[in-house]
């Protein structure tokens, strides 16, 4: 459970707040890894197993 944890802690404070807490080269990089990354593995979630 500890990836999704994480994934979710991705998802919505890096894409969503990053700006605030990063420097914004930085906060950009994060946000485009994010989505690259964290947000196609969304597709593949299994709610039952959890």
């Amino acid at each position: 459970m500890l990836p999704e944890i994480y994934r979710f802690f991705i998802l919505n404070y890096v894409i969503k707040d990053g700006r605030y807490f990063f420097h914004e080269i930085y906060a950009t990089k994060l946000q485009r890894e994010a989505y690259e990354t964290y947000l196609l593995a969304v597709e593949t979630f299994d709610a039952e197993k959890y």
